[in-house]
């Protein structure tokens, strides 16, 4: 988003005081005092509403909370005095069929502030609002916590999520990077990357999700040059951050529009206008997960662009609706502006904190999202995004995260600018919460958006802080704000203010955007090469390596497709720079001190040179310096002329270098080779050397950027990718198949303690993975076209799974003691490894009744804890397998267990039929409330249990006792629940459960044989 300027900030914030309407128009703003170091930023607002006026909540069950038989409605309101649920047939009254279902009042939990309804049936589809008094005004609200939405997100919606998954999602995974600076990373707005005809996408798919899944585009359909998403693979973009795809409130989504999106309305819907359909909300979801599914299967990591600091507006917000007065800072009745865009959140408040939590994690567990890009990053403060980073670290630490270090309005953001996530704070981030760094951004190309010059322009004044961003700024000697690379995002442009070549254009008096002047398109290739081969994480805007213009608007957040739009037709104008990002890119890719996510290759960095020229050697001592080439050197000359520059190091220096980049070329092609170490350099050019021994040594090719063609070779190779499986070592191994061998079929099998996580098979340039492993029999059967690929993971249980959730849903009731007592007598029923670790609670060899005994006095509250404790805690996966298999909602254990919708009342009918122990079993029924407990005699199978009770466990007893107690001294037997011997198993036995009881019933009913 873009930042406002001081001055500005200020009227702006005097606006503010008499409206707290629509603020779209300021949804992006300068960015002039962009980092506050150089100011004065004392606050000049009183953040008055700072403390907590209610008790908080802490479940993660806030929203509606869906299943085929009932959805449960949760909303934290505790200011108000009443909360309805009015639910709808349609997301807006303008629709077929539309009308209110019916309104229901909700119930309070006064300990908490949470308000909760559960209706039964299946609501999957419908819509609903919540109706929410507070001191005597009712406002109708959307769900804070929706996750789908009606058409322009005025109505929640109820999902069922897994309805939404495109095919083949369950194989879907992230795309990681083990340092953060491996990512290079791509900039763009959903609508600008297809809207323009050039792009060759098909017309319904233009400006929208699935224009990402359309492969075989070319420039203007003509056949020639690729766009879309193959040209993201061609030119080895490995990742993309795509600008706001959340529901946003600046489009109408029934017209569609262009808008860069900052203006946030439901923070967990994706937006409608880039659907094909924005009336139902499930085919949003869908299409985004498609268009995620194939940047994935592409090997392209996707990062979230991310809005938490402010909303679209206070007077319809459903944060201002719901709680009033709470989610915004503010100074009596007036909203702080620290976003310049009308109001600041309370990140630093106990709820609103939970909710960018919560929301982050949503986003990777149901989206698959790599990473996430925090706007105005400074309106936050540094506590909060250290909590994010602890969450997002469970279920991955290798997914991304990085924000802009500053506010927009620095005087009413509320909070101490010592607490904000600003810059001047790094040290008091993780170091792996990155920045983006404007002092290197600036020191390039001049202010963002006027005439001024930077190095790449010919500036002499700014050399020390290109060397100082060179390193990302963590040099002690050169300078230092960041604690490690993995914290810095390197860059020179990005969607706000002008484009970089506007910005050469401007600072230059040129006006020439389509023109192919050879000093600016050189400033171009001075600016890429000195960014994307700097420590951090290299950032590019869209377009970037084909000269984007906006004919320099430097503020085009609404200014229309014609100005926005990605013109496909530069890739051909300007393909000369297009090669040279693809031969750096390509260069990042395969020598790792450039993606060093440690300090560890700045400090073996060694600069020299002049304010006209930067030069540095860096010796390669990362862990596959084995591998790759030894050592290089960058060198930039921002002159008109030819100058000569001496390279140094802390060691011995090559004597002979093969050159990569030179002044018109970039990759990984020797253009020339250099001896000594006196170089010359042409004026307005980098230059890459590698010594000459390493790149001859190696021959590095670098990863193939092109899909397979396919073919049946009469002699072909099978690799497999392997880890954690038997009869592979981890890593690679190849098998070599001879003659017409075209029938693959290998069963595979995990290491103990192990499962397989995620199987990937591509042979002939097809996935065809959905169809090749079965996971019941565990083998791999297929034909293979072409060579195979076959990635198999396997990774230990997921450490937020917890012991005695045999069902896997999260909680510990009756409902897992059922599983346990279905597969004793039953050892053939369907039981996961998963749930088998969890079945196994006392730890010991095996899952018997010692187990089912064990749970049932834990879930009825005769005891406290787990003989093996509450999580897989010392079972922490070797290998992140993200979403489906390690990442979950942390589950806790329950207050109270399987409790009915009603209480229970009268005869509850038990049919026993059994010839387990020769018959000597004698049933009671053990029920509870928070308050009282009561043991009741089954007889003939049948037993009452009166109305007050809420819960029922079914407990065996030896056949000779007579007292129904846990484990006590009887009158005629030592203990009356025997443990050992309780559950014998004799051929045909059967152990039946029916009539369990309206609300009961799902679980215990049928026959277990």
């Amino acid at each position: 988003m873009r930042k406002i300027c001081k001055p500005l900030s200020m009227l702006l914030a005097l606006v503010l005081l008499a409206t707290t309407a629509t603020f779209s128009v300021l949804s992006a703003t300068n960015d002039y005092n962009s980092s506050g170091a150089d100011i004065e930023v004392e606050a000049t607002s009183a953040y008055t509403n700072s403390g907590e006026s209610y008790n908080t909540y802490s479940g993660n069950d806030l929203g509606a909370v869906y299943s085929k038989d009932s959805t449960t409605f949760k909303v934290w309101a505790p200011s108000a005095t009443k909360v309805q649920l009015k639910l709808y047939n349609t997301g807006s009254d303008s629709e077929s069929g539309a009308g209110v279902i019916g309104t229901y009042d909700m119930s309070k939990d006064s300990t908490n502030g949470v308000w909760s309804i559960t209706k039964s049936g299946d609501l999957n589809g419908k819509y609903y609002t919540y109706l929410v008094t507070v001191n005597g005004t009712t406002k109708e609200t959307r769900d804070v916590y929706a996750n789908a939405a009606g058409v322009n997100g005025r109505r929640s919606m109820v999902i069922d999520l897994s309805s939404t998954n495109p095919d083949g999602w369950s194989n879907d995974r992230h795309i990681l990077f083990d340092n953060a600076p491996e990512a290079a990373v791509w900039e763009v707005s959903v609508r600008d990357f297809s809207i323009d005809s050039t792009s060759g996408v098909d017309a319904d798919k233009r400006g929208k999700y699935m224009a990402f899944t359309q492969h075989g585009t070319t420039l203007n359909g003509a056949g020639v040059l690729k766009t879309g998403i193959d040209y993201l693979i061609e030119n080895n973009i490995n990742c993309v951050q795509i600008m706001p795809m959340y529901d946003f409130g600046s489009v109408d989504e029934t017209k569609g529009g262009q808008n860069w999106g900052y203006d946030p309305m439901n923070y967990n819907v994706p937006e409608g206008s880039f659907s094909s359909n924005p009336y139902d909300g499930a085919v949003r979801i869908k299409e985004l997960k498609s268009m995620i599914k194939a940047l994935h299967d592409a090997g392209i990591s996707v990062i979230m662009d991310v809005v938490y600091n402010h909303t679209y507006n206070t007077s319809d917000s459903a944060f201002e609706n719901t709680v009033p007065g709470y989610y915004y800072r503010m100074n009596g009745s007036t909203f702080l502006n620290g976003s310049g865009c009308g109001n600041v959140t309370a990140s630093d408040k106990t709820m609103y904190r939970k909710y960018m939590i919560d929301s982050v994690k949503y986003w990777a567990n149901e989206y698959h999202i790599d990473g996430f890009r925090f706007d105005l990053m400074g309106c936050h403060d540094y506590t909060t995004m250290n909590k994010i980073r602890t969450e997002l670290d469970k279920i991955d630490k290798r997914i991304i995260m990085y924000g802009e270090p500053w506010m927009a309005d620095w005087g009413s953001n509320g909070i101490a600018n010592s607490s904000a996530a600003v810059m001047d704070n790094a040290s008091k981030l993780n170091p792996r919460v990155g920045c983006f760094n404007d002092k290197m951004r600036n020191a390039l190309k001049g202010g963002t958006s006027d005439k001024s010059s930077g190095f790449i322009q010919g500036s002499t004044s700014s050399t020390a802080d290109v060397k100082a961003g060179c390193m990302a700024h963590t040099s002690s000697l050169l300078g230092k704000w960041s604690q490690a690379p993995s914290q810095t995002v390197t860059y020179n442009s990005c969607h706000d203010n002008l484009t970089l070549w506007d910005k050469i254009l401007y600072s230059q008096g040129s006006t020439d955007y389509n023109g192919s002047n050879g000093t600016f398109l050189a400033m171009n290739k001075l600016s890429a090469a000195l960014v994307l081969t700097s420590q951090g994480v290299a950032f590019t805007q869209a377009g970037e390596e084909f000269a984007r213009t906006k004919r320099g608007d430097e503020n085009s957040y609404n200014t229309g497709d014609a100005v926005n739009k990605i013109d496909w037709t530069r890739i051909s104008q300007y393909s000369s720079l297009r090669e040279y990002y693809k031969g750096l890119r390509l260069i990042r890719q395969v020598y790792s001190p450039f993606t060093d996510g440690t300090n560890t290759s700045v400090g073996q960095s060694y600069f020299t040179g002049s304010n006209s020229v930067i030069a540095y050697t860096m010796q390669n001592k990362t862990a596959n310096a084995a591998n790759e080439w030894g050592t290089v050197a960058v060198i930039a000359n921002n002159s008109a002329s030819t100058q000569s520059v001496t390279l140094k190091a802390s060691t011995t220096l090559p004597t002979s270098w093969a050159t990569i980049v030179n002044g018109s070329s970039a990759g990984l092609k020797n253009l020339g080779t250099v001896t000594g170490t006196t170089i010359s350099v042409p004026g307005r050019t980098a230059m890459v050397l590698v010594d000459l021994a390493s790149f001859n040594e190696k021959n590095i090719q670098g990863p193939s950027t092109t899909v397979p063609t396919t073919s049946t070779p009469a002699n072909g190779t099978v690799t497999w990718n392997t880890t954690k499986i038997k009869g592979f070592a981890d890593g690679v191994a190849y098998e070599d198949l001879a003659g017409s061998t075209s029938r693959i079929t290998k069963t595979v099998v995990p290491e103990d303690g192990y499962e397989i996580a995620y199987v990937k098979i591509v042979t002939g340039g097809a996935d065809v993975t959905s169809t090749a492993y079965n996971s019941a029999t565990g083998t791999i059967d297929f034909t293979r076209n072409g060579n195979a690929e076959i990635t198999l993971i396997a990774t230990k249980i997921p450490s937020t799974h917890l012991y005695g959730d045999a069902n896997e849903d999260g909680l510990i009731n009756v409902r897992d003691v059922t599983t346990i007592q279905k597969y004793i007598c039953n050892p053939n029923d369907s039981l996961s490894d998963v749930g088998k670790k969890a079945a196994n609670v006392n730890g010991d060899e095996g899952i018997d009744v010692q187990d089912a005994t064990v749970l049932q006095k834990y879930v009825s509250k005769y005891i406290t804890s787990l003989p093996v404790g509450g999580s897989f805690s010392d079972e922490k996966p070797t290998f992140t397998i993200p979403t489906e298999t390690t990442t979950s909602t942390t589950a806790t254990v329950p207050t109270s267990t399987q409790t009915s919708p009603t209480n229970p009342s009268g005869s509850i009918t038990v049919n026993f039929v059994s010839n387990v122990d020769n018959g000597k079993e004698r049933w009671a029924a053990y029920c509870w409330t928070d308050t009282n407990n009561m043991w009741f005699d089954v007889v003939n199978g049948q037993v009452t249990v009166p109305s007050s009770m809420e819960n029922i466990i079914f407990v065996r007893f030896d056949g000779t006792s007579t007292e129904n107690k846990w484990d006590e001294e009887g009158a005629t037997v030592k203990y009356v629940w025997n443990q050992t011997d309780d559950l014998f198993l004799g051929s045909g036995s059967t152990y039946t459960v029916t009539g369990w009881g309206d609300g009961w019933g799902a679980p215990l009913e049928g026959s277990w044989s």
